[in-house]
């Protein structure tokens, strides 16, 4: 399954949106319009756990892991467990809510991993932070 970036973007804006301080993941999705109940958006799943691989998100319990097990066929059961941006989380979620740094980012990256989407912004950020003294 291929990473979407796009929806990595989405999931991590709605957490920051949230009015509590963690946020069940099955609650980001309903949020998203996407239903649990006949069947798993696996893109969803997928994209949450390489975002808890990057550390971007952590759980109520300190751990960078969904929370998810699989249940009757075709069903995956997020547990109650709420999650949060971690600081890195929300360094990256500023850098690529502006545009003109998301678009760069996307360009320099292209269909690269996560973690060279995160290096990319950063590397983003820093000239635009240049450009802006200079």
């Amino acid at each position: 399954m291929k990473m979407d970036h796009e929806l990595i973007k989405k999931i991590l804006l709605n957490l920051e949106e949230s009015e509590t301080a963690y946020t069940k993941l099955k609650t980001v999705a309903e949020n998203l319009g996407l239903n649990f109940d006949d069947a798993p958006d696996e893109a969803f799943v997928y994209n949450c756990e390489l975002i808890a691989n990057k550390k971007l998100i952590i759980d109520e319990n300190g751990t960078y892991k969904i929370g998810r097990k699989f249940g009757e066929p075709s069903k995956i059961i997020f547990f109650p467990i709420g999650f949060r941006l971690t600081a890195e989380g929300h360094e990256y979620l500023s850098a690529i809510k502006k545009p003109a740094i998301w678009e760069k980012t996307k360009k320099i990256a292209g269909d690269a991993g996560l973690g060279t989407m995160i290096e990319a912004a950063k590397i983003v950020v820093s000239e635009a932070i240049k450009n802006a003294i200079t």
